[in-house]
């Protein structure tokens, strides 16, 4: 991960006035009843104990954890991990997080190198996202050049071969992706990528591309954000008729 100074990345709206009262109760909803609520006056103790997904003796970081829109008992889990090819985790629950499976490599000890992030598209189809050197490059080629896509039709006990999605290039960070799983609008199923492509100058272009439903071919990658100052941190999400938003 690379670090910016915030005084050169972030910019801070002087007019913004901040609330010093919470004034509401904010409640939070599971299986149709309240989980647990916060008003101001009372915390709520922990809802849930936590459960170790994947007990390792490896460090597990920059979690990224998507829930299938299809069957909300399916969980998709990736994380940056150390051993071998992968330097990432994948792990799945088919049972609301109960129980989980997976490992401390990406499937079929796939290449990767971190910035883990999943998804779900409208068919409850799954995706984890890497940068990763070329599969077909020798094994001390640790550099990243391109960001990689695995895609499971099986709620994570099968996968699909490793494919890339952009590259190769030589400087990037922070890959992260979207489906669009909305039901009604003509593009759900697509799927959306967007990251931070760095030049010699080390100015930060926010860049983008797409994979159509039913295609096998990424489209083009386009610049949201160009070297007028630096973009780094990507989130992308998908509205309700097929927006699709970049922060």
């Amino acid at each position: 991960m690379r670090k910016i100074p915030l005084s050169t990345a972030v910019q801070i709206d002087t007019n913004y006035v901040l609330s010093t009262t919470f004034k509401s109760t904010l409640v939070t909803t599971g299986n149709g009843s309240n989980a647990a609520s916060i008003n101001a006056n009372s915390i709520p103790a922990v809802d849930g104990t936590d459960i170790r997904i994947f007990p390792s003796t490896n460090p597990q970081s920059e979690v990224n954890i998507s829930i299938d829109p299809t069957n909300s008992e399916n969980i998709l889990v990736s994380a940056h991990t150390v051993p071998g090819n992968s330097i990432q985790g994948y792990y799945y629950s088919n049972d609301g997080g109960q129980t989980w499976s997976g490992s401390d490599h990406l499937p079929d000890s796939a290449y990767g190198r971190g910035d883990p992030c999943t998804a779900f598209d409208a068919q409850g189809n799954g995706y984890i996202v890497s940068m990763s050197p070329d599969a077909n490059s020798p094994i001390n080629n640790k550099y990243p050049n391109g960001y990689y896509v695995l895609k499971t039709t099986g709620h994570g006990a099968t996968w699909q071969p490793e494919v890339r999605g952009y590259g190769p290039v030589n400087n990037f960070d922070k890959e992260m992706i979207a489906a669009d799983n909305s039901q009604e609008n003509p593009f759900k199923n697509n799927f959306y990528c967007a990251w931070t492509e760095f030049t010699a100058q080390a100015d930060g272009y926010v860049k983008f591309n797409s994979l159509p439903a039913g295609s096998s071919s990424f489209s083009q990658a386009i610049t949201l954000r160009g070297n007028n100052g630096l973009g780094q941190g990507v989130n992308i999400q998908t509205g309700p008729n097929g927006e699709v938003y970049v922060c």
